[in-house]
């Protein structure tokens, strides 16, 4: 028996297929500039899942390719592969979720530090505003600088 072949399918694995790399690329990215630890979790997550969209694309394709490949009894143990690397990608995807949320709610907890500060200055001499977050996370703004009477011009 030949697959049909469904276009609204073949786009719809396509589409899993490249939301997946997406994803992979995406916390790839966070976790280059940042470093974070949960980012290692969902970037193996992601291409978990893009491996898992391009098996099922293919075995749509050829449903017969599996015992072509692999025989008979080959082909039960990769699809028992596949679809037990289906739960265990989502449980790698909950333990990175789960470090990223804690991680957030123990950030949010704390008393906000300064942050940041934007130097406005030109050249020498020149004022500069100094911005940073008070413990209520508002921010405020600091043009001590600003202030001062100023000289001879």
């Amino acid at each position: 028996m030949t697959p049909s072949r469904d276009p609204t399918t073949l786009i719809c694995g396509a589409l899993y297929i490249v939301i997946a790399l997406y994803a992979a690329a995406l916390w790839a990215f966070a976790l280059f500039r940042t470093g974070m630890v949960f980012c290692y979790f969902f970037v193996i997550a992601a291409l978990a899942g893009a491996f898992i969209s391009v098996v099922t694309v293919v075995m749509y394709l050829d449903p017969y390719i599996g015992v072509r490949l692999f025989g008979s009894v080959g082909w039960r143990i990769s699809y028992y592969f596949i679809i037990i690397v289906q739960p265990v990608a989502s449980l790698i995807s909950v333990i990175g979720s789960t470090m990223l949320v804690l991680w957030l709610t123990k950030r949010s907890n704390q008393a906000m530090q300064r942050t940041a500060a934007l130097d406005m200055s030109a050249s020498e001499g020149t004022p500069t505003m100094k911005i940073q977050m008070n413990t209520h996370n508002k921010i405020q703004i600091r043009d001590d600088e600003f202030s001062k009477p100023k000289l001879n011009e």
